[in-house]
């Protein structure tokens, strides 16, 4: 009775958040169209920065087949895709915590978000929640692979969900760092396999954006992303965005939040949370033995 208890429990409150997350949903979801839905809907790229997206526009286009340029069948997917990245997050804050009530929390959040929600309403969105299902799935493959008999077909899958990832949304292409990060997480045996995966997929990362993305040609310098005031922003960023959102995702509920957003992500806030958790890292280094555990799954 007790191991039915405990396999029954997640998953019924894994229920309840999708059923509680479609009605959210299904309460501000709308069908007034913009230009560029009009043209995803016809399984065409809007602008010469969606021709990259190839993923998507082929999922477009077998759904204009099917229904036409129908706004409803394409809330629908998007709904069973963001559905399925809330199982994902699900599966890896559990891989993480072996906590079925964090699970279920870290669901809800993802399910259930004013922030993002946007995202799912706006059909031309629809590529950046198709790129986070490739990107969960490759860190949950990476995951997999760590310390498995089957390593290399599990880390294979994850470079190749990663490079499906590319073509849905360019956002992807500093996964690999996760997965250095991650390699720090599980110890140094498996470091070297693991910086071999990281590092394949980064080549293929920079290939991809040099070879397919092509944003140089219209003025967009993806070389800047290497300079040092990028370095600057994305290290100050990387802690403190998550208490950031954080603090945000409870205003949403009952404003929205964009002057808060705009003081927190600001420089000199920006780094001051981040110096406060790093000091607050430093503390758990000599108090608990979890800090690295607490530290990668934070960046």
């Amino acid at each position: 009775m007790d191991r039915l208890r405990r396999i029954l429990k997640p998953r019924f409150g894994i229920l309840c958040v999708w059923v509680l997350g479609f009605i959210f949903f299904a309460h501000n979801m709308h069908m007034q169209l913009a230009s560029d839905d009009l043209a995803w809907l016809h399984g065409e790229a809007p602008t010469v920065f969606d021709q990259y997206r190839l993923i998507p526009r082929l999922l477009f286009t077998l759904m204009y087949k099917m229904a036409g340029p129908n706004p409803a069948v394409a809330l629908a997917v998007i709904f069973i895709f963001h559905s399925a990245n809330m199982l994902l997050v699900a599966s890896l804050t559990f891989r993480f915590f072996k906590d079925s009530l964090a699970s279920i929390v870290s669901a809800c959040i993802f399910m259930i978000n004013p922030l993002t929600l946007s995202t799912l309403t706006w059909i031309s969105c629809f590529s950046y929640i198709l790129g986070t299902t490739m990107a969960l799935l490759s860190i949950l493959f990476f995951c997999k692979g760590c310390g498995s008999s089957e390593a290399l077909l599990w880390h294979i899958g994850a470079v190749a969900c990663y490079g499906i990832g590319l073509f849905c949304s360019h956002e992807l292409l500093f996964i690999p760092v996760i997965f250095f990060l991650l390699g720090w997480l599980y110890g140094r045996r498996s470091f070297v396999q693991i910086s071999l995966v990281s590092g394949s997929a980064m080549l293929l990362g920079l290939l991809t954006n040099s070879y397919f993305y092509n944003f140089e040609s219209y003025g967009v310098e993806t070389a800047r992303l290497f300079h040092l005031d990028f370095a600057s922003v994305f290290i100050s960023s990387a802690l403190s965005i998550g208490v950031s959102l954080g603090a945000a995702y409870i205003l949403s509920f009952f404003v929205f939040p964009e002057s808060f957003l705009q003081f927190v992500f600001s420089e000199p806030v920006r780094w001051g949370i981040t110096l406060l958790l790093l000091t607050g890292a430093l503390f758990l280094h000599k108090t608990n033995k979890n800090w690295r555990n607490w530290l990668s799954l934070a960046l």
